[in-house]
């Protein structure tokens, strides 16, 4: 569902086309600290995390495609979707982890930045991620007894 027109959305805006051409700057001049964007001004107002995974995808073909711009979004949209699924399985049971990652699944804003090159979607998986991680790590888990109040 989240990989329906995958590719056709047209990266027009300046917030979409300024992680494009970071993530091109790596490719060709080989800036991966400090990406400078087209007019050689180095970016330094943002991370260069999602430059990385846009050049990475762009790598194989030596350019950055649209394709190859928003796979890191969609994959990070994706993973939002897995992470919630456990989470939701983990601190009730398997239905509600299903409904729940469907329920995610099938938000507007996660289909529409699963289609863009901006950080929000690689944010929102580390943020999701970091999530489960704390609750991966509670050791008493949701079916321990609750300790006696006060």
């Amino acid at each position: 569902m989240l990989g329906f027109n995958f590719g056709s959305r047209l990266l027009l805006t300046t917030d979409d086309t300024r992680f494009r051409g970071l993530a091109r700057d790596v490719l060709l001049n080989g800036h991966w600290l400090v990406p400078a964007i087209p007019d050689g001004t180095p970016h330094i107002m943002k991370p260069p995390l999602v430059a990385w995974p846009i050049a990475l995808a762009s790598w194989p073909a030596h350019a950055v495609t649209v394709r190859t711009a928003i796979l890191p979004s969609l994959l990070a949209a994706i993973g939002v979707v897995l992470l919630t699924y456990w989470l939701g399985r983990r601190l009730f049971d398997v239905d509600m982890g299903v409904v729940a990652a469907l329920i995610v699944a099938a938000t507007l804003c996660l289909y529409h930045m699963a289609h863009s090159s901006m950080p929000d979607m690689v944010q929102l998986v580390t943020g999701t991620g970091a999530i489960a991680i704390y609750i991966g790590c509670d050791k008493t888990g949701p079916s321990a007894e609750m300790p006696p109040a006060g």
